[in-house]
């Protein structure tokens, strides 16, 4: 008897599957057998924003004067 081949595609798809399935598994040992490293960030980053304008600072940005790379 003669045995049929077997389309590329379905062999295509096969890996394809294979290749997904392992990724998948390898990802979720690897979630799973890493430790959390202790992120350690200072109170000053941490601390929150100062939500108001300090026109001091506006007043002094607006002084500064800008040159363009153009200009010599």
């Amino acid at each position: 008897m003669r045995k049929t081949k077997v389309p590329s595609l379905v062999t295509v798809a096969f890996f394809t599957m294979l290749t997904v399935i392992g990724w998948t598994v390898f990802g979720v040992i690897r979630i799973l057998t890493t430790k959390s490293v202790p992120v350690n960030i200072s109170t000053d980053i941490l601390a929150p924003v100062n939500p108001t304008l300090d026109k001091n600072t506006v007043d002094k940005i607006q002084q500064t004067l800008y040159f363009d790379s153009n200009e010599k």
